[in-house]
């Protein structure tokens, strides 16, 4: 640890900036751990994202080649194929009263 501390090392700068930085108050020091923070974590936050999303496209689409993966089907009622049916046979939509354009029954 010696070594940083001694001339010409380029330890100097940054070890009288971190000195600053512990001895100043704490009004001064929140901003700015904050300042530095922020968006170090946003980026991190972005990038951390951004691979989740890639890996999750390539395992999809090597999922797809081998047949294994099945997309979202919806059927024409927009409901998932294996929604339960009435008793009828017929699958409950909506079950309000048809209206007309100005919204009267």
């Amino acid at each position: 640890m010696d070594d940083l501390a001694a001339p010409g090392a380029g330890g100097n700068a940054l070890d009288g900036v971190l000195q600053w930085l512990v001895s100043a108050p704490l009004w001064l020091q929140a901003p700015l751990v904050f300042a530095v923070m922020l968006p170090l974590c946003g980026a991190g936050a972005v990038l951390y994202l951004t691979v989740i999303d890639v890996c999750a496209a390539r395992l999809t689409r090597w999922r797809r080649r081998r047949g294994r993966a099945t997309p979202a089907t919806r059927t024409p009622s927009g409901l998932p194929p294996r929604t339960p049916r009435s008793s009828t046979g017929f699958r409950i939509v909506i079950d309000t009263e048809p209206t007309d354009a100005a919204g009267k029954t």
